[in-house]
């Protein structure tokens, strides 16, 4: 961290073009360990699963679309994750899911005139109520499996069962870059949450919501902003406020442990929580509104203009 806020805002977007140039654009094969930015990470491995979906959606494009979603893809994806690939596993469910949520769509646009008189109801007709709630059950075992922490835990830290799911962790998920029990838990838990989200028509309506569509269409301008304005704007802001309202006190290294100032140390820490909530706020209505800024500025262009040339050249 630096002093000013003027150096920390020329350090963030220092660190930011080194990743944007070397790593992204030519793919450092050294690989640049951002200290600012580090989720961007996800930004160049995006790319790679993304073309190997697209190679994958190719190769399978002449294959029955029942074999597809009953064998193959179920297949690919298990054996992509086991092995320690859990981000083309998760493109590959990503597929899969976009398989059978095109089926669902056309069995309600297109329903069938109706069972022969003497057709037996499905199970799944006969007891909806049951299937109701696997699928709820699937979601909130999702959000456990998604909560995983990011250091898995000892054998003795037995209270959350995180530690049962560390034992059950595939052996090609030991701990190295961007693998560990973490991604693999993360990842299980992400593809039971979207794919039961599929089957559950009121999760759809709440995410549908115009709060939940306006966050999603700026979602990647929020990826790409939250960190430099996070780092710049809130640490300033945050040390600012503190220094007014004397927190700051409290992390001079200098200070005596018996200082008379600090006899109401109380009161300084309902200071410190009330303006740490503050610059929070804050913080948060700034990353909004210049995300929505990018959005309009930059990504939203960028996505007319990529369509305006697929339509001129392809």
């Amino acid at each position: 961290m630096q002093e000013s806020f003027y150096k920390q805002a020329i350090w963030i977007l220092d660190d930011y073009y080194k990743y944007a140039v070397q790593v992204v654009l030519f793919n450092d094969p050294v690989g640049y360990r951002w200290e600012t930015n580090s989720h961007l990470w996800t930004i160049p491995t995006e790319f790679r699963e993304s073309l190997n979906i697209f190679l994958m959606i190719l190769g399978l494009s002449n294959f029955k679309r029942w074999a597809r979603v009953r064998f193959i893809l179920p297949l690919c994806v298990i054996i992509a994750l086991y092995n320690g690939s859990w981000e083309f596993a998760l493109f590959l469910l990503g597929f899969l899911l976009a398989e059978v949520y095109a089926k669902l769509e056309d069995d309600e646009n297109y329903p069938t005139i109706g069972p022969p008189k003497n057709a037996q109801k499905s199970i799944y007709d006969r007891h909806p109520r049951v299937f109701q709630m696997i699928k709820v059950a699937a979601l909130a075992i999702g959000l456990y499996l998604g909560s995983y922490p990011i250091r898995a835990p000892l054998s003795h830290e037995t209270g959350s069962g995180f530690s049962l799911l560390t034992s059950w962790t595939p052996p090609s998920h030991a701990y190295k870059e961007n693998h560990g029990p973490v991604y693999f838990w993360a990842a299980v838990g992400a593809g039971t949450i979207v794919a039961s989200i599929v089957f559950l028509p009121a999760i759809q309506k709440l995410l549908c919501s115009s709060v939940c569509q306006y966050l999603g269409r700026i979602s990647y301008s929020l990826y790409l902003v939250h960190g430099p304005l996070l780092q710049s704007l809130g640490y300033s802001l945050l040390l600012t406020t503190w220094g007014l309202v004397g927190v700051g006190r409290l992390f001079d290294p200098e200070r005596s442990p018996n200082d008379p100032a600090d006899r109401d140390l109380e009161n300084i820490e309902n200071w410190k929580t009330v303006t740490t909530w503050f610059v929070f706020a804050i913080n948060t209505m700034a990353t909004v509104w210049v995300s929505d800024v990018f959005w309009r500025a930059v990504d939203a262009p960028s996505v007319r203009f990529s369509r305006w040339l697929e339509t001129r050249f392809i």
